[in-house]
């Protein structure tokens, strides 16, 4: 069912979105004033604008006088130096270059379009450049890239809602034109949620009757996908009454043919015929060999499915007919387009060269003697400057040396005093406490011959050494420590953060390379104790299954 709709529908606001231009009449008055204007006018601005308007009005019925206007006032736009005049032929070509089919040329005027203006910071031309470079990408079938370009236009638009970056009478197309980008992807629902938006929004806006007709064919199509054959009848009955209350003939024809596809897919082929003839009557009419083409093969079609081959037969030799005759004004199409490529590409080649021979020729002489100059100059100065870089180099890098020399060994000698001082200050601490302990072990031997009232006041005295004792040497061993190795207990809690306090003591102890006996004399246990805890400490710093000693790990850390 999918497959008798034409394509066109889906692609006709491509056409339709394209004409951000204006719709300039064709008449052979106007032509000739234009063309009067253009011999009498001595301004480039006004010269450069009457080609663009002689472009246009030739649009529609002389493609070759069009495209050489348009290219002509791009020329001379190019020798002013104008951005404003540039941009304008820019787009005027790009356009009718796309009515052409020569969507190569097309997207490259778009993009320089598009470069120019940014570079004025003109949002409303952007907009503009992104809206047809989508055209173009809706034509060439790439949906996604084409729906990146209108959805960035709105953006834009949000963005900046005091500007008229798009006017409201194409914000519809936009919206129609993303919906078509969906349906051609496969999301339909997102496609009849676009095209309803757009529906929404001419549905409030006059004079776009033709729009509104043309998003409703297309709201018509999806439906008929989705199999919603309620919702397509309505929507294709919809575009029919509106193009019947505006008189357009074209549109009429094209909607009977819409429906009779319609009627056809539902299998109500008495329905589908009655449509088609109407739209082959209106076609008639209006001399439309393309609808007359698609009609007949839609009515020879449903007789084949009839079982009416005289009928069938009668169609299929009008459908061949206007067929042959589409085919050939396609190839008088595509003939004028291959030599319209073929002039514009010799054109532009004649265009470079002309311009880079007269870069040339101001440019050589004034080449050749500046460059000797410059290679005399800069051979003297290279070896000047080579000479004075050498010496240069070689005074820094002895300072450089010198200093670093100097820095390491100052740093190694604070170093070592710093050590020297800890490691005093611990061996005072070590007989201090050694010396403390034995007095209080003298006294403890013999406190049995003092009184029983002496006895508690010399166990008093000596549990008040000891606490006092500990705090002290604890406080002067962590000052002192942290400011040789200011970073080592950070380290050590990144390796395991669950170390105690005891246990973080220890590691200070090893790794200033204490003995056990040393480290049990600083810490009042025995050795024992300090041997099962050092056992401990291998297991939380993970060293249990390595050969890599205690106090060798703690030196790296």
């Amino acid at each position: 069912m999918h497959s008798n709709w034409p394509i066109k529908i889906s692609l006709f606001a491509i056409v339709w979105f394209l004409s951000y231009l204006a719709n300039f009449a064709n008449e052979t008055n106007i032509s000739d004033s234009l063309n009067f204007q253009l011999e009498t006018s001595t301004s480039d601005t006004a010269r450069v604008k009457i080609l663009i308007a002689l472009s246009r009005n030739y649009s529609n019925n002389n493609t070759a006088a069009s495209m050489t206007h348009a290219k002509e006032a791009l020329e001379l736009a190019n020798k002013t130096g104008q951005n404003e005049l540039i941009r304008l032929s820019l787009l005027n070509l790009g356009n009718e270059s796309f009515t052409v089919g020569l969507f190569e040329h097309a997207t490259r005027h778009y993009y320089r379009y598009l470069e120019i203006s940014k570079k004025l910071n003109d949002d409303k031309g952007i907009a503009t450049a992104l809206i047809n470079i989508g055209g173009l990408k809706l034509q060439s079938r790439s949906f996604k890239e084409a729906l990146s370009n209108f959805e960035k236009v709105l953006e834009m638009r949000d963005l900046n809602p005091e500007k008229e970056i798009i006017s409201n009478e194409n914000l519809p197309l936009i919206y129609n034109n993303i919906g078509i980008s969906y349906e051609n992807m496969g999301d339909y629902d997102q496609a009849i949620a676009f095209y309803n938006k757009a529906l929404t929004i001419a549905s409030g806006l006059s004079n776009l009757e033709q729009v509104i007709s043309m998003i409703y064919n297309n709201l018509g199509k999806t439906y008929t996908i989705k199999e919603m054959p309620d919702e397509a009848l309505h929507a294709l009955s919809k575009a029919l009454e509106i193009r019947e209350t505006t008189g357009n003939k074209w549109g009429q024809a094209a909607s009977y043919r819409n429906l009779g596809s319609f009627y056809e897919g539902q299998e109500q082929y008495d329905e589908a015929l009655t449509n088609l003839y109407k739209g082959l009557k209106l076609a008639n009419e209006i001399e439309n060999t393309p609808l007359l083409g698609q009609l007949c093969e839609r009515i020879y079609t449903i007789y084949s499915l009839l079982n009416r081959p005289d009928s069938a037969l009668k169609y299929h030799v009008l459908y061949m007919q206007f067929n042959d005759a589409i085919q050939m004004n396609e190839t008088m199409k595509e003939l004028t387009r291959l030599e319209l490529t073929s002039q514009f590409n010799e054109k532009e080649k004649q265009r470079e060269v002309a311009v880079i021979r007269m870069q040339q020729q101001y440019l050589f002489l004034g080449i050749i003697l500046v460059m000797l100059l410059v290679i005399l100059g800069l051979f003297y100065y290279l070896s000047l400057s080579r000479l004075r870089r050498l010496k240069l180099e070689k005074e820094n890098t002895t300072l450089l040396t010198s200093n670093l020399q100097l820095a390491n060994a100052n740093l190694e000698k604070e170093l070592e005093l710093k050590n020297k001082e800890l490691t005093t200050n611990i061996m005072y601490q070590i007989n201090k406490n050694e010396l403390i302990n034995d007095i209080a072990q003298r006294l403890l031997s013999h406190s049995h011959n003092f009184k029983k009232e002496n006895q508690e006041l010399i166990h008093s005295i000596i549990n008040d050494l000891a606490k006092t004792q500990n705090d002290t040497v604890w406080h002067e061993f962590e000052t002192r420590f942290q400011q040789v190795y200011e970073d080592f207990y950070d380290r050590l809690n990144q390796i395991n953060p669950d170390l105690s306090t005891n246990e973080r003591r220890l590691c200070a102890f090893l790794r200033l390379n204490m003995t056990t006996k040393e480290i049990a004399a600083i810490t009042n246990q025995s050795i024992r104790s300090i041997e099962v805890a050092r056992t401990r400490l291998r297991r939380k710093l993970h060293l249990t299954n390595s050969e890599t000693g205690l106090i060798e790990f703690l030196v790296s850390v």
